[in-house]
């Protein structure tokens, strides 16, 4: 072997081991789906005790479950705001994975009753992780998401500002 062909060679070795790292899950919690996940268990709630199977929850209530128009908006908003495990660069509202089709129905079953928005999320974290939200939450290491574009444009408007000074008050040669 040449040292071109092995330059090429070790080149295309680096571009697939960086494409199947790209399609990894980032976490182990990434791979639980629904299906295999069980609901949360409320006090509060009229199956207060009893063991809902998460075969059942899917069958029984796929798509099917009828809903008010303000708990279907409720329903689209929380299904735009969770990641599909699959797909993971999409919502579960926009993609046609099983998966997220699942996650839906779980959100509807859950909005049916009588769960609040932030229980929701919150059961799906537990869940997924907060790798399932397809915003960061505005916590922790996620908050550099939020902070570190703000602080790198202020940083270049001072570095411009500055740099445009020097050269004005920089007398001709």
């Amino acid at each position: 072997m040449t040292s071109s062909n092995t330059g090429t060679t070790s080149h295309k070795m680096m571009l697939v081991l960086a494409a199947l790292l790209t399609w990894m899950p980032l976490t182990a919690s990434a791979q639980t789906t629904p299906a295999q996940a069980t609901p949360p268990q409320d006090s509060s709630s009229a199956h207060a005790g009893s063991v809902v199977e998460p075969e059942a929850l899917a069958q029984d209530t796929s798509s099917t479950v009828e809903l008010s128009p303000a708990l279907e908006k409720r329903a689209r908003s929380l299904n735009e705001q969770l990641r599909c495990p699959v797909c993971q660069s999409s919502s579960i509202e926009e993609s046609p994975a099983f998966e997220a089709t699942e996650m839906k129905s779980v959100v509807r079953t859950m909005l049916a009753e009588g769960k609040s928005d932030e229980e929701i999320i919150a059961y799906f974290q537990s869940r997924y992780g907060d790798w399932v939200m397809l915003a960061p939450p505005k916590r922790g290491f996620n908050l550099l998401v939020y902070v570190l574009p703000l602080l790198l444009v202020v940083g270049g408007a001072v570095f411009v500002y500055r740099t445009a000074r020097r050269w004005v008050s920089s007398p001709a040669a």
